[in-house]
């Protein structure tokens, strides 16, 4: 059977316990790795947040590997201010003389040209 202890054997045991000492020495190395520690785990967030950011805001590629006709046609399935906006990208790059004369069209509020239009201006040659 164990002995219990009287609670003034217990307080006379812990008066004997103390912390070890700590020299100036090894309180700047304690510093310094905990510094480090912080840092690495600082970075580590960074860069796990970084490539999250980066993972979803990549522009999607579907239209990328698409036929200039087969783009056209996705984007006519679109909102149409999505796609008029799209069709006149394709459009600049593609025939930048005929943006050039639809441009003031392309930015008049009340004379917006429609989608199909642009599809066909895109898709002339």
């Amino acid at each position: 059977m164990a002995s219990a202890l009287s609670r003034d054997a217990l307080l006379a045991g812990l008066h004997d316990i103390h912390l070890p000492e700590v020299s100036a020495t090894q309180s700047s190395i304690n510093l310094w790795s905990d510094t480090c520690a912080a840092a690495g785990l600082a970075l580590f967030v960074a860069l796990a947040i970084a490539s999250l950011l980066r993972a979803v805001s990549k522009p999607k590629p579907e239209l990328q590997a698409l036929s200039l006709t087969q783009q056209v046609a996705a984007l006519l399935t679109r909102p149409e201010d999505e796609a008029r906006l799209e069709l006149a990208k394709l459009l600049k790059t593609y025939h930048p003389d005929r943006f050039g004369a639809l441009r003031m069209a392309l930015y008049r509020p009340s004379d917006k040209p429609d989608p199909a239009f642009l599809a066909q201006e895109v898709l002339r040659d």
